[in-house]
């Protein structure tokens, strides 16, 4: 339980980075909140785990599963690295890297194990930030964002991919690298790159309710298992 997590190298691999000074702060931001596995009683008392700030970031590991659970803050779930199974409110949706999942409040949801080197960086947004000033004018705003935020819909979840332009990567490396340099606290400069982060969702076209289920998992694992040597008839 009190084993101490080193940052997966894989991280900086995937943003094409040098291991330089940049990237040991990425690194140093991310082995901060979860050591060793989540267990039923720290899930239950996420005071004692998570930062206080309105606006906070956590990574962990994908070696143990998180129990079944739910937040009183806009969770952003990306996955850098390998496959997570994350149940949203009975929904079985397949992240593979480069994969965000944004949750609403008290969403209920639980991350299954299949790939246990599999990596989950999260950012946390309280809904208080959006009482006042330029957030509040972003909460007000009409587009999917805006409207997710506000709660209207029945979904309780959004589902976002890279698509290989590599945006979201870019984003979420921006805001490691920001909340680092403020000491993996509350700061301006993360407000900023959080607003980025909401604009570029809000304008992104191509997100969904359902990410990659069951069968479409199963059609991708199979494509990558057999591709050298089956047919394109065999595919089909």
């Amino acid at each position: 339980m009190n084993e101490e997590r080193g940052w997966n190298a894989e991280f900086f691999d995937a943003l094409g980075l040098m291991h330089n000074a940049e990237t040991a702060e990425i690194e140093q931001a991310f082995q901060v909140e979860t050591r060793g596995h989540l267990s039923d009683r720290r899930v239950a008392d996420w005071a004692g785990l998570l930062p206080s700030d309105d606006m906070f970031m956590v990574a962990h590991d994908m070696s143990s599963p998180t129990p079944l659970h739910s937040h009183d803050f806009y969770e952003f779930s990306y996955v850098t690295g390998g496959i997570v199974l994350n149940v949203v409110d009975g929904q079985r949706l397949y992240m593979l890297p480069g994969s965000l999942c944004v949750m609403n409040l008290n969403t209920r949801h639980t991350l299954e194990v299949i790939d246990s080197e599999a990596v989950v960086v999260n950012l946390g947004i309280r809904p208080k930030l959006f009482l006042e000033g330029i957030f509040r004018e972003f909460m007000d705003e009409d587009n999917v964002m805006s409207e997710f935020l506000r709660g209207e819909g029945a979904r309780g979840h959004l589902f976002f991919s890279d698509a290989g332009d590599r945006a979201l990567i870019g984003e979420m490396a921006a805001l490691a690298s920001t909340y680092s340099q403020a000491g993996m606290r509350q700061s301006y400069a993360l407000a900023g790159r959080v607003l980025m982060l909401l604009d570029r969702l809000a304008r992104t076209p191509t997100y969904s309710y359902f990410g990659v289920d069951t069968k479409t998992m199963h059609m991708v694992s199979f494509i990558r298992d057999h591709c050298e040597v089956a047919s394109v008839q065999a595919i089909a």
